[in-house]
């Protein structure tokens, strides 16, 4: 990313709100194909892999690996590692809640790749990869209506072939 005055930035008025309408634009993106699309218009290959990797870094640290491993799995240099874990240590509530959410996410579509294999539609699979999580369980209520709803039918229906 390019070099910027930090002093500059900070009187300059203008910051707040354009960060403000990033991040809500960001976050109004419907799936992570829109978010790649964006970022793509947005910054170069290199700028969105130095911030992918930073990521990365932030969560071996979290997850308790070390300097080294993390040189070598990253390709990466020792100052790097130290600035994102001064960074997670001074702050880094943005790299715990987007962990804790990415973690979340990889649970409920765990469940619901199970569920699948219980005979739960795709629908619900594509639910998942279509709406961030904030619509789900509105989302999801519709669709286990639907579900419940289909399944009593069966049974009536299979019941009534019995007799």
């Amino acid at each position: 990313m390019s070099r910027f005055d930090l002093k500059a930035i900070a009187s300059d008025g203008q910051t707040p709100e354009l960060l403000g309408d990033l991040f809500m634009v960001i976050s109004m993106l419907n799936s992570v194909d829109e978010v790649g699309i964006f970022l793509r218009d947005l910054l170069t290959l290199q700028e969105m892999t130095m911030l992918a990797r930073r990521f990365r870094i932030a969560v071996m640290l979290m997850q308790g690996q070390s300097y080294e491993l993390i040189e070598k799995r990253m390709n990466v240099g020792s100052s790097t590692i130290g600035r994102v874990s001064q960074r997670l240590e001074n702050q880094g509530d943005g790299f715990r809640q987007a962990l804790d959410n990415l973690g979340e996410k990889t649970r409920l579509m765990d469940q619901l790749h199970q569920a699948d294999s219980l005979s739960i539609s795709n629908d619900l699979l594509e639910l998942a990869s279509r709406y961030p999580l904030y619509f789900w369980p509105t989302e999801l209520a519709v669709e286990l209506v639907k579900k419940i709803g289909e399944t009593k039918k069966r049974k009536k229906a299979s019941s009534h072939r019995k007799v």
